[in-house]
């Protein structure tokens, strides 16, 4: 790496003059309370008290297992790193000789909707502290489907 010298470096300085105007402080206001501008493109909301009753977010993970039967340790380091509160799984690939307790934690209540074919399939994995109600869907209804009300 060759030395430069810092004086190769200051050959290279332009004195230049700055071609603005300073900024004109004449009319300025007292900067020591800003006050809310005059107009704005932002409206005040009138809705602030909304934001006091916040519920506690919850957090929902969506996966295309794509067969979840060889996939438990991927899931559950998954479900350690992320803390899902619900679990909506589709192309679980399962059948009813594999239970659910294979596969999630005991702090989860799964609901599954499997195909006897083996394939396609959707599952609810849902915290057990979560109340939650069935929606009866129509038998006539020609999908895979679970809908469930949570608390």
């Amino acid at each position: 790496m060759p030395n430069f010298h810092t004086s190769l470096f200051e050959s290279f300085i332009v004195n230049s003059t700055n071609s603005f105007d300073s900024l004109d402080t004449s009319d300025a206001v007292n900067v020591s309370s800003p006050a809310p501008p005059i107009s704005s493109s932002s409206p005040k909301s009138d809705n602030q008290h909304i934001f006091n009753n916040h519920k506690p977010s919850m957090k929902i993970l969506n996966i295309n297992f794509q067969s979840i039967r060889n996939k438990k340790e991927e899931l559950n380091n998954l479900i350690d790193s992320s803390h899902p509160d619900v679990i909506i799984g589709t192309e679980t690939w399962l059948q009813s000789n594999i239970h659910s307790s294979e596969l999630f934690p005991p702090n989860y209540e799964v609901l599954r909707e499997d195909r006897t074919d083996g394939y396609g399939g959707v599952l609810l994995a849902i915290k057990s502290i979560y109340v939650i109600d069935k929606i009866e869907l129509p038998s006539n209804l020609k999908c895979e489907a679970i809908c469930q009300i949570i608390n």
